[in-house]
């Protein structure tokens, strides 16, 4: 399988965020960048039951809005399983949201200012409706997919045989 990121439009960067989304071929050379998005789109117009995650066909065909919500997950070093750096997050266009496990702390970026997030405005009390909105809104995805914010020793004792995963959360 091979990884691949389109451009929405044409003269974007694969590499902007904002303006490209990503596929999985099997084959490198099966996507041209010059395919238009409705006619990609169109190519998986009947989504199997096995694939997680969100249709956002209708914006690309219509140009509907969707929510762009990214839930954030850090388990912790799994080389080492070694538990004590786990965090979660949230990633809407404007603001990145994260916590860690052990501890609690809190970390919050404005992304259209500060894009190497390098000023955390987590205490600051002029975003603390921000920090309490994405907050709520990180353990509502948390919560859809059964995600129990656990020590990454939990992972491997739960979810990891091998090496190999063995069980998944989502749903």
């Amino acid at each position: 399988m091979f990884a691949e990121r389109l451009p929405c439009e044409p003269n974007i960067s694969p590499f902007d965020d904002v303006n490209t989304i990503s596929v999985l071929s099997k084959r490198p050379y099966f996507f041209k960048a010059s395919v238009s998005l409705p006619k990609f789109a169109s190519r998986f117009a009947v989504i199997p039951d096995t694939v997680s995650g969100k249709d956002i066909s209708s914006t690309l065909i219509n140009g509907h809005e969707f929510e762009n919500d990214c839930l954030l997950i850090g388990t912790g070093p799994a080389a080492i399983w070694g538990d004590g750096r786990e965090w979660r997050g949230l990633r809407p266009s404007e603001y990145t949201y994260a916590v860690y496990l052990s501890g609690g702390e809190e970390l919050l970026f404005k992304n259209s200012d500060d894009r190497f997030q390098m000023n955390d405005l987590s205490k600051n009390e002029e975003y603390a409706d921000v920090l309490k909105l994405l907050k709520d809104k990180m353990h509502t995805k948390m919560d859809d997919i059964g995600d129990t914010f656990e020590k990454n020793s939990f992972y491997k004792k739960n979810c990891v045989s091998k090496r190999k995963i063995k069980k998944s959360f989502s749903s």
